[in-house]
């Protein structure tokens, strides 16, 4: 322990730059929110000026050698041009620019010998995603299902009291079976496996199955008394909860009197925000859920008497098995699925699940539908509506993911990147520490991308094999009753590009339906050519252009 003491304390830690660090010093260059932008180290020479920019005790030069974000623009005050420059347009590194001293601190472990030194980040505590790597499992060694003796015998069978019962639920204790629908899953497992040795080495699949589809994909009655056991059964089946996450909460409710189960029932997202879960390999996976489907399937409810699977249940069962079996819901051993956002009061971590489509499906595509109230709007207020709830949800979910905190604040962006702006301008003149601004990223910082948002163009190979004219602003000024220019100038071509919508369109459809050649017999027309047809007769008032 003593020498471990004594090799920390001669590790330098980094300081900030001033006028008076000696030259050659190595540094590292942060922006104001505490991003690395960039490290070299201070330049040998210290002219009164630099590239005609006077070099002020609050100033200094730095030799870049590595660049971490090129997009990151230097202020305009530094530079002989007065523009904002990205770092990227100053060519590849060693390269040397005028730098605030507040947005530079040492690095001891740089070597200018040309060994990179690692990363250094100021002033993020939550801005970066921590990838919790995922456990081990050798499951070389086990054997999937045993056919020994009849119906079968399981392997790795899920402990069933994983989640507690309920009071007042129907038990399985007190539950009986079917045993037309036990002969059922003993010879449904048997035919979906089909075990043979070489099963050990399945092919793995990069698609996959969403869990929380799965357990949608069984229509039980909602009145069977066995519904919400097999739930938590099958849940349990499933998922494998990290035993050193789990170690550390069942510590932690010790000294408050909790045991896990309790909490567990009293308060499940507290325990799963905490403990990771994962999905075994499908050589344990299979075997788990088929014990589950094997033991609940078959019971009967205490009040009707029907058993908890019916024919179509049955008919999911085995298409379920049949894809656990080719690894369609285990989770892929190289991708995390679990990153660290934050700890809570008691020291534990609090961990982000990226599995799944519900994110996707009820976070975003739900709100689109309810955030257009109505259907009837045009291109231009649908795009500025879509983009105004991309801006807030953006904000939202970003905020949310890196601190497990719910944003609170305004979403005027340009208004926060304003005032963020004065913020380091004030602490620049007051050679003062540049902080950030409750961690908000000042984009006035950063090159804009270049990305497109909202109606793509069209690209000239598809305009010009519709016959479709390019855009052209000097036309729709001579003929201004062209309807729908907007559309038409973010498609880059003359007239919109419309479904049949119009009466004059439905017209010319019908009577191509009764005289053109294309619609002639059975077959299916030829659309392409259809399509051809229809832009020859566009006129941007009530004909507009077709693709195929």
């Amino acid at each position: 322990m003593w020498s471990l003491y004594t090799t920390l304390t001669t590790i330098k830690l980094p300081v900030r730059v001033s006028s008076s660090t000696p030259a050659g010093t190595p540094v590292v260059m942060h922006a104001p929110d505490g991003r690395t932008i960039a490290q070299g180290a201070i330049a040998l020479d210290r002219p009164a000026t630099f590239d005609g920019i006077n070099v002020t005790p609050s100033r200094v030069i730095m030799v870049v050698q590595e660049v971490c974000v090129p997009g990151y623009l230097i202020s305009p005050t530094l530079l002989p041009s007065h523009t904002p420059t990205p770092l990227s347009a100053f060519g590849k590194p060693p390269f040397s620019i005028l730098c605030q001293a507040n947005h530079l601190v040492t690095n001891p472990a740089f070597s200018i010998t040309g060994n990179k030194p690692p990363t250094i980040d100021i002033h993020l505590d939550h801005s970066e995603l921590h990838a919790a790597p995922q456990p081990f499992l050798d499951h070389a060694s086990f054997d999937p299902i045993s056919l020994d003796s009849p119906p079968f015998v399981l392997r790795h069978e899920p402990d069933f009291n994983a989640f507690p019962e309920i009071d007042g639920e129907q038990s399985i204790s007190s539950s009986t079976s079917d045993p037309m629908a036990q002969a059922v899953i003993s010879q449904m497992v048997t035919d979906v496996l089909q075990y043979e040795p070489q099963s050990q080495s399945l092919t793995r699949s990069r698609i996959k199955g969403d869990i929380w589809h799965l357990f949608h994909q069984f229509s039980i009655p909602l009145s069977h008394g066995l519904r919400r056991p097999f739930a938590r059964a099958l849940s349990a089946a499933i998922f494998l909860t990290d035993l050193d996450d789990k170690r550390a909460v069942e510590e932690v409710l010790k000294q408050k009197g909790i045991t896990y189960e309790s909490k567990l029932k009293s308060h499940p997202w507290w325990i799963l925000s905490r403990v990771r879960r994962y999905v075994p390999p499908p050589e344990i996976l299979f075997s788990r859920v088929a014990a589950v489907m094997k033991m609940y399937g078959p019971l009967k409810d205490a009040t009707s008497g029907e058993p908890l699977f019916n024919g179509k249940c049955w008919d999911t069962v085995k298409n379920l098995l049949e894809h656990i079996r080719n690894g369609y819901y285990s989770d892929p051993p190289d991708v995390p699925l679990f990153y660290e956002i934050r700890k809570d009061r008691d020291g534990l971590p609090l961990y982000r699940c990226c599995r799944g489509t519900n994110d996707v499906e009820g976070g975003v595509h739900q709100n689109l539908i309810r955030y257009f109230e109505s259907f009837n709007v045009s291109p231009r207020r649908a795009i500025n509506m879509i983009l105004v709830y991309c801006v807030r949800h953006n904000i939202r979910v970003g905020t949310f993911n890196r601190t497990a905190s719910r944003y609170v604040g305004h979403f005027n962006v340009p208004l926060k990147n304003r005032v963020v702006s004065l913020r380091e301008r004030a602490a620049n003149v007051l050679h003062q520490d540049s902080t950030d601004y409750g961690g908000w990223v000042n984009l006035n910082n950063y090159a804009q991308m270049n990305e497109p948002f909202g109606l793509l163009p069209l690209n000239d190979r598809t305009r010009q094999h519709g016959s479709m004219l390019p855009f052209d602003g000097d036309f729709l000024k001579q003929h201004r009753k062209t309807r729908h220019q907007f559309l038409s100038n973010l498609q880059g071509t003359r007239f919109a590009v419309l479904p049949i919508h119009t009466g004059e369109e439905r017209s010319l459809f019908q009577s191509l339906t009764r005289s053109s050649p294309l619609f002639v017999g059975a077959q299916q027309p030829n659309f392409t050519a259809l399509a051809l047809l229809f832009n020859s007769h566009a006129n941007g008032i009530n004909i507009f252009y077709k693709v195929t």
